[in-house]
């Protein structure tokens, strides 16, 4: 049987910062939370969330053979000139480069591929990045990578937030690491600093709220209500972790992927708006910013147009 510090070795050397061991049964908290969420309706048109509910539950229930899940965290923070963000609009950190799905599964890959030839057994997995009904951030806690804050995100103390997360099902039954304490304390900064409101309380968002959720995920217009808080915004929000004081920790990624597209600087609000369907595909081929669609990036882009008179450099 392999180590688990060898295997949390080869995970380093595949340029994850973050490894830990969580057991492949229910979190009932979390579940419960989850479940709550969803009746009061906060997951907004996000309708396969609630389709695929019950998988997110369990994850045996997806796949029986589970028996331990290897969590992964690699950081995407990179030291950048942020003023360049004031003339094309504001992206969120996580969407300047490459689209972390491909990256990390191409490296979950080769790391159970390493550990595969240490083993005197054959063994299954899965991979899961963001890409499954599987609650990342809930069994990244479990298996000891930090706690969830109150802004929702997984924080670690010496890294912070800005963090993607991968996970690993495995038929092995590896050792479980601990759950690391709460350690927000008294602290609201991310509560107070929303600009929309949608941390309805600590560790509750309320995504129909969220600038996240109406910049990417919602399709069609976005309710007036929410146009000048939008301001600079043009896919996504970083306000909440911004604030975080444990972001002061924050450390440069590995993966040079993950750094902002070169041409991005380059680019104004007007050539974004100018973009036909064929040159935005082109132009962001490989970028999460696919996700938002021509049409939904295009409706992003008038409104901070329309908030331009607005901006004080």
């Amino acid at each position: 049987m392999i180590d688990i510090q060898t295997i949390k070795s080869i995970a380093y050397e595949h340029g994850f910062d973050l490894c830990g061991v969580a057991p492949a049964e229910p979190l009932p908290e979390p579940n419960a939370r989850f479940t709550a969420w969803l009746n009061a309706g906060m997951h907004g048109e996000m309708a396969y969330l609630r389709r695929h509910a019950d998988l997110r539950m369990d994850t045996r229930t997806f796949w029986p053979a589970a028996q331990s899940i290897l969590m992964l965290g690699a950081s995407y923070w990179h030291a950048e000139q942020e003023h360049e963000q004031e003339r094309m609009g504001e992206i969120a950190r996580y969407a300047r480069g490459r689209d972390y799905h491909k990256v990390l599964r191409r490296q979950c890959k080769r790391l159970v591929k390493d550990v595969e030839a240490l083993l005197d057994e054959d063994t299954e997995s899965r991979i899961c990045v963001d890409s499954a009904p599987f609650q990342e951030r809930a069994y990244a806690a479990r298996a000891g990578l930090g706690w969830i804050g109150k802004n929702t995100c997984l924080i670690h103390p010496k890294m912070g937030s800005y963090l993607f997360l991968a996970a690993i099902l495995w038929n092995l039954e590896l050792p479980a690491d601990e759950p690391m304490a709460d350690h927000c304390g008294s602290c609201h900064k991310c509560l107070e600093a929303c600009p929309t409101q949608a941390l309805i309380k600590p560790h509750t968002l309320d995504a129909r709220k969220c600038i996240s959720y109406h910049t990417i995920e919602l399709r069609g217009e976005i309710p007036d209500e929410y146009h000048a808080a939008i301001g600079r915004r043009i896919f996504g929000c970083d306000v909440c972790q911004q604030v975080c004081p444990y972001n002061r920790f924050a450390v440069e990624t590995r993966f040079e992927e993950f750094h902002a597209h070169a041409d991005l600087a380059g680019k104004s609000l007007d050539d974004f708006a100018a973009m036909t369907e064929a040159e935005f595909n082109a132009f962001f081929a490989g970028s999460p910013i696919r996700r938002a669609g021509h049409e939904g990036f295009q409706r992003n882009v008038r409104i901070v147009q329309g908030n331009s008179a607005n901006f004080h450099d």
